[in-house]
């Protein structure tokens, strides 16, 4: 096989939306989505993937600007308006360049916002469009020795034990340190000796009670 063959043979097949879901819209976001990701992501990917380095902050900016946080977001909140299809679409050109970008504009979107106070969702949702407000995946257990693990995806979590509102309940202060790569996971672990009497965890966030948990001891 020459080299000009190989080369043909291997280069990707160029997505096309085809009927009836073409629209003179998504081609020209699709081809918008592509260009970038050829052009500013895959040299990135290329420098600093192999490095496990994270995205840089600079163009987690400028996906913000394009409205890739913000793809569901409505437009009265700084979003595209637009549906899944236009997302999927963007996310699959993006994740062709490197798969961490293309899988971190899934924590915005509007992730976490869902607060019930309407100014507080609104200002949520307008840094969600702009990639400032990334979601995180939380899961805590208490175990018979009174470990506490938070395992937050795209976090770094920091615990501090503060008063709590009952002597069965334990409470701690998080504080999250963003990361910018996608596929990052960091565990934090607060440890107590002895057999845990509580049945509660409370989780404050700046000065707010974020989650209240119910604890089940395990072995």
């Amino acid at each position: 096989m020459s080299d000009s063959d190989a080369a043909e043979f291997l280069e990707p097949p160029i997505p096309v939306v085809p009927s009836p879901f073409h629209t003179a819209e998504r081609e020209a976001l699709q081809k918008q989505a592509r260009e970038f990701a050829m052009g500013r992501v895959l040299p990135l990917a290329d420098e600093l993937d192999p490095k496990k380095g994270e995205i840089p902050r600079e163009l987690l900016d400028e996906m913000g600007e394009l409205g890739y946080f913000g793809i569901t977001v409505p437009t009265e909140n700084g979003g595209l308006g637009l549906g899944a299809f236009e997302y999927c679409m963007v996310a699959e050109e993006l994740a062709r360049a490197w798969m961490s970008v293309g899988s971190i504009i899934a924590r915005a979107q509007g992730a976490g916002t869902g607060v019930a106070d309407e100014d507080r969702r609104a200002e949520l949702l307008r840094r969600s469009a702009r990639g400032e407000w990334i979601g995180a995946i939380e899961n805590g257990r208490l175990n018979l020795t009174g470990r506490v693990d938070l395992q937050m995806a795209g976090f770094r979590p920091t615990l501090t034990e503060r008063r709590s509102s009952g002597p069965d309940t334990i409470a701690f202060d998080l504080a999250l340190s963003p990361v910018s790569g996608a596929a990052v996971t960091d565990v934090a672990r607060y440890q107590r000796a002895g057999v845990s009497p509580y049945r509660t965890a409370e989780v404050y966030c700046g000065g707010r009670r974020i989650a209240s948990i119910r604890l089940i001891q395990v072995g």
